[in-house]
C-alpha cells in the first residue's frame, strides 16, 4: 500500500501541493490531482475538492486584487487609457454578456487572466463573480478528471499542452491588446487628419492665407488700389482683413443683438497684478463666473484662445501674454463662482 494512503501527514501536504501549485499553473494542478485520484494515491473527492479549491482561490485573489486596485488607476489618466477597453459607455457589456465572458474563459487557457482583472476593474459584483467562478471551475474539474481517468497514461502530456497553451494564448491576447491599442491610435490620428482637410478651419495659416493673399494681389491689379478688400466691412479696421480690434467688434454685436451675443471686455496693457485687479473688477462688474475666456485683442484663428478656471490659471497666462486682452463670458455661461471670491 502507498505511503500516502494511510498517512494524514502525507495526504495533508499532497492537498496543500495541489492548493498552492494552482497559484502557479492551475490546470497543471488540476491534472496533477486528477493522476493521483486515477492511481488511487489520493481519494477522489479530497483531489477534487483540492483542485477546486487552488483554482477559486487563485480566481477569486486576482478578482481582488484588480478590483482593489481599481479606484487608483481609475486616477491616473495615462493607466486609465491603457486599461479601458471601452471608453465609449453606451457599448460597455452587460452584466449577463460579462458572466458569459467570464464562464468562457475558464475552458479557453490564455483568457482566464484578462478576464478576471477586467471583472476586477469593472467592479463586478462579488457574489456574481463568485457563483460564475465556481461553477465554471467545478465544471472544468470535472472535465479534466474525465479525461485522465479514461486515459492516464496522457496526463504528463495534457498537463505540458494546458501550460503551453496558456502560454500561446497570454502572448496572443498580449499581441491583440497591443494591436488593438495601435489600431486605436492610427484611426484617431486618421480621424485628425481627415478633420483638418475637411474643416478648413484647421488648415494650417500658410494654406488657408495664401489663396486670400493672391485674390487681394488680383484685386489690387485690376482695380488699380491695392486697399480696395479692406472696404468689405467699412465699420472695422483694415476691412477686418487683419489688425482689427475684437472688442471693438464685440461691442458693436453687444448693441445689435445681445441675446447671441457673449459680452466681452477689454483687458488693456499691465503689470500681471494691474491685469489681475482689472479681471477682477470686470468679473464682479458683469458677473462673469468661472469659466471665462482670455485671449489676444487682435489675433488671428483663435490663436492665444484660453478658458479659464481660476485666478491661477489666470496669472499663469498673464505672465506669457502682455499683448492687450478680451474677456469673455464664456458661452454657454456657467457662473459657478464670482471672479472676486
Amino acid at each position: 500500500m502507498n505511503f500516502f494512503s494511510y498517512q494524514s501527514g502525507g495526504v495533508l501536504a499532497l492537498v496543500m501541493a495541489i492548493v498552492l501549485g494552482a497559484f502557479v499553473s492551475e490546470d497543471g494542478a488540476t491534472v496533477t490531482a486528477a493522476t493521483l485520484a486515477a492511481s488511487s494515491v489520493l481519494d477522489l473527492r479530497v483531489a477534487f475538492l483540492s483542485a477546486f479549491a487552488g483554482l477559486w482561490m487563485g480566481d477569486l485573489g486576482v478578482y481582488v486584487l484588480a478590483r482593489w486596485t481599481s479606484p487608483a488607476i481609475q486616477r491616473h489618466r495615462w493607466l486609465r487609457a491603457r486599461f479601458e477597453n471601452n471608453p465609449n459607455k453606451n457599448s460597455s457589456p452587460s452584466q449577463k454578456q460579462m458572466q458569459w465572458s467570464l464562464a468562457l474563459s475558464r475552458f479557453l487557457p490564455g483568457t482566464r487572466l484578462p478576464a478576471y482583472i477586467a471583472a476586477g476593474f469593472a467592479q463586478m459584483p462579488v457574489a456574481s463573480f463568485a457563483l460564475v467562478t465556481a461553477v465554471s471551475a467545478i465544471a472544468w474539474i470535472i472535465v479534466l478528471f474525465l479525461i485522465i481517468r479514461v486515459a492516464p497514461a496522457r496526463s504528463v502530456a495534457a498537463s505540458h499542452q494546458l501550460a503551453l497553451l496558456s502560454l500561446f494564448g497570454l502572448a496572443l491576447f498580449a499581441l491583440l491588446s497591443i494591436c488593438r491599442y495601435w489600431n486605436q491610435q492610427i484611426r484617431q490620428k486618421a480621424r485628425i487628419v481627415v478633420r483638418r482637410i475637411i474643416k478648413w478651419e484647421f488648415w494650417p495659416a500658410w494654406l488657408f492665407y495664401s489663396p486670400v493673399a493672391m485674390f487681394c494681389v488680383y484685386l489690387g491689379i485690376r482695380y488699380r488700389g491695392f486697399s480696395l478688400p479692406t472696404i468689405a466691412n467699412l465699420n472695422q479696421k483694415n476691412g477686418g482683413i487683419v489688425g482689427e480690434s475684437k472688442v471693438g467688434i464685440l461691442q458693436m454685436l453687444m448693441e445689435t443683438s445681445p441675446e447671441f451675443t457673449a459680452d466681452g471686455y477689454l483687458v488693456r496693457r499691465g503689470s500681471v497684478s494691474e491685469r489681475i485687479d482689472s479681471i477682477r473688477h470686470l468679473c464682479y462688474r458683469h458677473e462673469i463666473g468661472f469659466p471665462f475666456v482670455l485671449k489676444p485683442d487682435t489675433a488671428q484663428r483663435g490663436a492665444g484662445f484660453k478658458k479659464i478656471h481660476s485666478i491661477e490659471e489666470a496669472e499663469q497666462y498673464l505672465t506669457q501674454v502682455s499683448a492687450p486682452l478680451v474677456l469673455q463670458r464664456y458661452a454657454p455661461p456657467q457662473v459657478d463662482h464670482a471672479c472676486s471670491a
